[in-house]
């Protein structure tokens, strides 16, 4: 009985140590081409045809949205990191059947709060 109870030990201690192995790891070198630098919130992913992937966030600091692409092993800003000059919430991004991103986010330097989109044209973040 008390080898069947070292067996169960053992085999638990295995199982809990696996567990620590499985959990969530940096995509991308660990310098400041990480998809977050200065810390962010409102942090949405996406995904084209050809599996790259794409991460718009709002910097902590500025407030301000920064969209990057993880291709070649990096994460790469996609024009301006701060694409608009207001302060803005409530990001997401999409990616088109072209290959084009698009951000959604709400203005919130004004009171109006107004809903705002932008696609990325290959070099600039324009207004849709």
């Amino acid at each position: 009985m008390k080898t069947f109870g070292l067996i169960i030990l053992f085999i638990l201690s295995y199982v809990l140590s696996l567990k620590g192995q499985c959990g969530f790891f940096p995509l991308g070198p660990d310098d400041h081409y990480n998809a977050t630098f200065n810390g962010a919130s409102d942090i949405r992913t996406a995904k084209d045809l050809n599996g790259t992937i794409y991460s718009v966030s709002t910097d902590n600091v500025f407030y301000k949205p920064r969209v990057m692409k993880y291709i070649g092993g990096v994460w790469e800003d996609l024009g301006n990191p701060a694409l608009s000059f207001s302060q803005v919430d409530n990001l997401d991004i999409a990616v088109d059947v072209n290959g084009i991103p698009y951000v959604l986010f709400r203005d919130i330097s004004t009171t109006a709060y107004k809903p705002t989109v932008m696609k990325y044209n290959g070099s600039a973040w324009v207004s849709v």
